[in-house]
This record gives C-alpha cells, sequence and structure tokens, in this order.
C-alpha cells in the first residue's frame, strides 16, 4: 500500500469517527441544521487533507 493511500484512509476513518460523534451530540438539531454541520465539516477536513497531501508530497 503506498503512503498517500493510506493517510486518505486514516483521515476518511477519522472524518467518519468525528462526524458520528457530532450527529450524537447535537441530535437534538432539526436535520437541516445538523446536514449543514455535516457538509460545513467534510469540507473542512477535505481542505486539511488536501493541505497536509501537499505538504507530505513536499
Amino acid at each position: 500500500m503506498n503512503k498517500p493511500f493510506l493517510w486518505e484512509m486514516i483521515i476518511f476513518i477519522v472524518t467518519v469517527g468525528v462526524a458520528i460523534l457530532v450527529f450524537n451530540l447535537i441530535d437534538d438539531l432539526p436535520l437541516l441544521a445538523r446536514f449543514g454541520i455535516s457538509v460545513v465539516m467534510f469540507l473542512c477536513i477535505f481542505e486539511i487533507s488536501k493541505y497536509v497531501r501537499k505538504r507530505l508530497n513536499h
């Protein structure tokens, strides 16, 4: 297994874990708010993973 793929998997697993945690914490929020927060979190983690990938390549 090549390194970038391994990092992708780790980041994905962490993302899913955090998302499940947040979904449990904000269970009383309406569905739309939950969806919005999860989308924002996904975008943030996607940007972070892009940055990490760039740093690892150099």
